[in-house]
């Protein structure tokens, strides 16, 4: 049955409109290369979950050079910044500024990481609330009809790390180094986050009750969205 409420909208590649001057994320990896040299990896990702620069370097070489670090800090400055956790990315990118020769508070890195698994999360919980909108105007409106996801999430099995986001995402073990393994993964689970946050905001833009309740669509979890934000307005002084 066909929800009679149901409205056209912008499409999806029109939504981010404040994003479109981002320079948009970079996914930090550390780990061993395919020699098991400690070694680190930097993926730049835009903000529609698409690669668009790599970078592998020696742990001892990158922070050990101030030079280089200062290059390597040059591909996250403006970025949003992730990993396998925050804990895992704040403290490299903490080091890589200490091995450049440049002071920046804990707080400064903070406010510009973000969890993958955390905006899973804040897409989840998103879906609860315009489930829960939904349910109380089917109460006055027969012609409301329920939600349908692509996929159906359980609010009581959310995963605890990116391993287990990956599971739920369904995607493979990319393969080479662990350390580009990793990255990979991050990078690859960001990109089906944005599908994910994509077709929940497009649910709501075309129904304008939810548009009602829940405000307009936005471009990214909120979560992700505010480091974004955060990143596009803070410049490292390199």
């Amino acid at each position: 049955m066909q929800d009679p409420t149901l409205i056209d909208g912008p499409s999806w590649n029109e939504l981010p409109a404040q994003l479109l001057t981002a320079l948009g994320n970079a996914v930090v990896a550390v780990g061993s290369d395919l020699n098991g040299v400690p070694a680190l990896a930097l993926w730049q990702v835009s903000s529609e979950g698409a690669p668009t620069g790599a970078w592998v370097v020696s742990q001892d070489e990158i922070f050990n050079d101030e030079n280089l670090a200062r290059q390597l800090l040059s591909c996250v400055d403006g970025r949003a910044v992730t990993g396998e956790s925050r804990k895992t990315t704040e403290t490299t990118l903490g080091r890589l500024a200490e091995a450049a020769g440049l002071e920046a508070a804990e707080a400064w890195w903070r406010s510009r990481s973000f969890s993958p698994v955390d905006a899973f999360k804040g897409i989840v919980a998103r879906r609860v609330d315009y489930e829960k909108s939904v349910g109380v105007k089917m109460q006055s409106n027969k012609n409301i009809v329920p939600l349908e996801w692509t996929r159906d999430f359980s609010v009581d099995d959310l995963p605890a790390d990116i391993e287990a986001l990956r599971l739920v995402s369904t995607l493979g073990v990319p393969g080479g180094a662990p350390v580009v393994r990793e990255a990979l993964t991050v990078s690859r689970v960001l990109r089906w986050l944005v599908g994910q946050w994509s077709e929940t905001e497009q649910t709501k833009n075309r129904r304008r009750y939810l548009r009602d309740d829940h405000g307009e669509p936005e471009a990214l979890p909120p979560s992700w969205l505010v480091s974004m934000q955060a990143a596009k307005t803070g410049r490292l002084p390199l």
